[in-house]
């Protein structure tokens, strides 16, 4: 029996697989679309206000087969890789048929591990489309998770978040006011 997990503002981050991660992005695939739990801490009541309906930028960084998404808000930046076989998902055949565009944010308190806010952005199919094509890319390219995750900690290491927004393809959004 399939379950739903549920995420409320206020209520725990019900994955626990990504405790301890601090000042963190992580992607996930999912068939209608990406997840994105953003892990930070001391979060301001700003960055509430700016996370959950403030203007945003989105990009797409790419660097050997690794796709990177990068988030810039007005006083936050994060980039979060994709590791297509981390873990191996099973809805990945759906995912590549369908026209999905939702990303689901979560801003999660890396201190008590609650949802401080959540925010759903739909994503310019242009953006989609480069990032399937940068998928299938890193499949054809690597078949073991645990050399992308090296790969990915080498990339860090020689690129910062900064040099990855500049140099991304990037998609405005605009904010609902502050």
């Amino acid at each position: 029996m399939a379950f739903m997990e549920l995420y409320i503002v206020g209520g725990l981050f019900p994955d626990p697989q990504f405790k301890g991660l601090a000042d963190a992005a992580v992607l996930t695939i999912s068939n209608l679309g990406f997840d994105m739990p953003i892990f930070w801490k001391n979060i301001t009541p700003q960055e509430i206000k700016e996370f959950s309906y403030g203007p945003l930028t989105y990009g797409l960084f790419d660097k050997d087969h690794i796709p990177f998404v990068t988030m810039e808000f007005k006083s936050m930046m994060f980039d979060a890789p994709l590791n297509v076989l981390d873990p191996a998902p099973e809805n990945l055949k759906t995912f590549f048929s369908s026209e999905a565009n939702a990303m689901r944010l979560y801003f999660v308190s890396a201190e008590s591990y609650k949802i401080t806010a959540m925010r759903v952005i739909g994503l310019d199919m242009e953006f989609v489309n480069h990032l399937k094509v940068m998928m299938l890319d890193q499949l054809a390219n690597f078949h073991d998770s645990e050399v992308v995750n090296k790969r990915i900690q080498q990339i860090w290491q020689r690129v910062s978040t900064h040099q990855m927004i500049k140099s991304a393809k990037r998609f405005k959004l605009p904010g609902a006011g502050l």
